[in-house]
């Protein structure tokens, strides 16, 4: 079976653009939660452990274990599996 391997580059503009708008994002829900919902605790207790897990799994070992910086190695750890 022929698998089809997709390689997405990204640049470090770009990752900071992406994770700006994810944290940004994150900070505006609790401040909305602050502000509209009275600082309802359970909202925001699931919106700060969303905050946390993200953070979590940015620097896992398990996600910097599947960043390459090159075509190759990412293809031989495909066809690895």
């Amino acid at each position: 079976m022929k698998r089809e391997i997709i390689i997405y580059h990204e640049s470090l503009l770009q990752s900071i653009i992406k994770d700006i708008f994810t944290y940004s994002g994150i900070i505006a829900i609790l401040f909305i939660n602050y502000f509209l919902l009275n600082n309802n605790v359970f909202t925001g207790f699931i919106f700060l452990m969303m905050f946390l897990t993200k953070i979590a799994v940015n620097n896992s070992i398990k996600y910097k274990e599947n960043i390459f910086y090159n075509k190759e190695d990412a293809i031989k750890k495909i066809e690895s599996f």
